[in-house]
């Protein structure tokens, strides 16, 4: 009867055993960090969108905002908000406010019509209007418009 010598054996298992070990732990790894790099992208993205949005109601509160230039550029803490105008159609204006996060850009855009100077003092109505003051009233029906200025007599 011969004898073998399985020492060698055991050590090659070992390091099969390790290989398949290593491989596994690397791949979770891998994993877990493009996990946290999607997380860090979603993250940028959302916090841009949001910028955006704070950029369009920042120029609704206040419509002059863009009126002296075409775009203006304004700084937070966490990112850019890139506002620009467009008004090619005189009709109206197009406003794009940009988010900038990190490499995450978000757009978004509104268009509103351009009212007119003619109509700055006006009054207008499709319907019945009722106006009441203290020394008189005044009662429309049907349809009006009214332009001019208000005069106040009673001081």
């Amino acid at each position: 009867m011969i004898k073998l010598n399985n020492k060698g054996a055991v050590l090659i298992s070992v390091y099969m055993v390790l290989f398949v070990l290593m491989t596994l732990s690397s791949s979770v790894a891998m994993f877990n960090f493009s996990e946290l790099r999607d997380a860090r992208r979603y993250q940028d993205a959302t916090t841009a969108f949001w910028l955006a949005e704070a950029g369009i109601n920042q120029f609704m509160a206040d419509t002059a905002l863009l009126d002296e230039a075409d775009s203006r550029t304004f700084t937070e803490e966490s990112g850019t908000i890139q506002l620009s105008k467009n008004d090619s159609d005189p009709r109206y204006r197009t406003v794009t406010a940009k988010g900038i996060v990190g490499g995450s850009q978000r757009e978004i855009q509104i268009r509103y019509p351009v009212i007119s100077s003619i109509f700055e003092r006006t009054i207008s109505t499709k319907g019945d209007m009722l106006i009441e003051g203290i020394k008189s009233s005044l009662i429309v029906n049907d349809k009006l418009r009214l332009s001019g200025s208000v005069v106040n007599t009673s001081a």
